[in-house]
């Protein structure tokens, strides 16, 4: 049961590491706090929310692997994928290491500017 909720929670994290930037960078530059949740709203799942958080747009999902090996190598984009394929079908590897690069990962997506 576990290999199949840590993903979802991980990924929870994501999310909301990723709406928090796409919030301060939107509302930072005068948009509209409706404006804002639309977009989000919009935005479904973590792929597209990390794209809006990366690129400020929705439509780029191709950036965000890219981005996240330069921000953290090979590890950060394997961590990122693990955790989108680990909440469908279940993860078999360390859920400790997972957990670990979550954090991680939430870090790098809360501090995009």
């Amino acid at each position: 049961m576990a290999a199949r909720l840590v993903p979802g929670f991980c990924r929870l994290a994501l999310e909301a590491a990723c709406v928090e930037s796409i919030r301060r960078r939107r509302l930072g530059r005068g948009d509209s706090h409706a404006d804002v949740e639309r977009v989000v709203a919009e935005a479904r799942g973590v792929h597209p929310l990390a794209a809006l958080a990366i690129e400020d747009d929705v439509t780029r999902g191709d950036r965000v692997f890219p981005y996240l090996k330069n921000k953290g190598g090979h590890a950060a984009a394997d961590a990122f994928r693990a955790i989108k394929e680990g909440t469908h079908g279940g993860y078999t590897g360390s859920l400790a290491e997972l957990l670990s690069d979550a954090r991680k990962l939430a870090i790098t997506l809360r501090s995009v500017r």
